[in-house]
């Protein structure tokens, strides 16, 4: 499988791999900062091939976008690279991973029930007097 990312710009961009899992998974994350972003940017511009991109580091959706962008790209790659590592020519035909039935948990597919709230009463009389 072809990678997205050179190996020098996948080791570039590993340490803000959780700023990549929120703005991926959830579509907002936290700014990782100036520096993070200029990176970033610049690592966009070779891989998308855009000399001319242009990063807005004050714009909040801008700063998810790169993050989605390149988080993107950044997981296939880290996928593609496990799956060549779990390879058969990789892997010891010794050392499989089976599970036995016996350490198996059961769940149960029911969902949890609700709870309503209780009105709360107040100790007023008629009247509004104590």
């Amino acid at each position: 499988m072809k990678l997205n990312l050179t190996d020098q710009q996948f080791k570039a961009l590993a340490p803000y791999r959780n700023y990549f899992q929120t703005a991926v998974h959830e579509r907002w994350s936290r700014n990782p900062g100036r520096t993070a972003l200029t990176l970033m940017a610049d690592i966009w511009r070779e891989v998308a091939h855009l000399p001319g991109f242009r990063m807005d580091y004050n714009c909040g959706t801008c700063i998810v976008n790169i993050l989605t962008d390149l988080g993107t790209l950044y997981f296939q790659d880290e996928k593609a690279k496990a799956n060549v590592d779990s390879s058969p020519a990789n892997v010891d035909s010794s050392a499989e991973n089976v599970v036995s039935s016996e350490h198996k948990v059961d769940t149960t597919d029911t969902p949890a029930g609700t709870v309503k709230a209780k009105a709360v009463k107040t100790g007023t009389k008629k009247g509004g007097k104590k």
